[in-house]
């Protein structure tokens, strides 16, 4: 029944970040591509930022946000992150120039097209397209404490490409949901041969 119970799941799961069509935007189909999101390259940001947390692509969010989040480094998240005035100009620069308003990414672009211009925010999350994708997966955690990811903060445990700027949902794995990387193993996504069911439900 549990493994029944997943496989609904992550059914819906799948459906859910399927729908749309941002997600032919977010991959990119080989290296070198416009599409997704500029990957991190800069060692400062990976230093400084990645040190604590997954350096997060500058283009999912607009300046304004990135601009939010380096002026309040004192209250970061229950953090109070202390930089030298020259690291933090020289990241919030960085996070500024490559924004999703000012990428010429096509996920940026898309994701900025997508998030209302009097709305500004600290939090990734927050950005309601971002919410919307990610909220089977919220109750997903909630109700399977298999599930080895338990923040959406952890980008890169569950999108396996996103360190290259690729987002898609054929590149997704969720340790304790899904059986395997979805691109590399799609029979994680294959339903059950007949006369089985039982044995999956037990």
């Amino acid at each position: 029944m549990k493994t029944w119970a997943r496989t609904a799941g992550l059914g819906a799961l799948l459906a859910c970040v399927a729908a749309g069509a941002a997600d032919d935007r977010f991959v990119k189909e080989r290296p070198g591509s416009m599409n997704g999101f500029m990957p991190v390259t800069n060692q400062q940001y990976l230093k400084e930022c990645g040190a604590c947390h997954f350096a997060y692509l500058p283009g999912l969010m607009p300046a304004r946000n990135w601009q939010a989040v380096m002026t309040s480094l004192d209250k970061h998240f229950g953090e109070n992150v202390q930089l030298p005035e020259s690291s933090r100009s020289a990241l919030l620069d960085y996070l500024t120039a490559n924004a999703s308003d000012r990428s010429p990414y096509a996920g940026s672009r898309w994701l900025n097209e997508n998030i209302p211009a009097n709305r500004t925010t600290r939090r990734l999350t927050a950005i309601p397209f971002i919410a919307y994708k990610h909220t089977v997966v919220l109750e997903a955690i909630a109700r399977n404490f298999k599930i080895e990811v338990r923040k959406l903060t952890n980008c890169q445990s569950c999108h396996t490409e996103i360190e290259n700027g690729s987002i898609g949902i054929m590149e997704l794995y969720i340790p304790g949901l899904t059986k395997a990387n979805i691109i590399k193993t799609p029979e994680a996504l294959r339903e059950p041969e007949p006369g089985k069911e039982s044995e999956i439900r037990k």
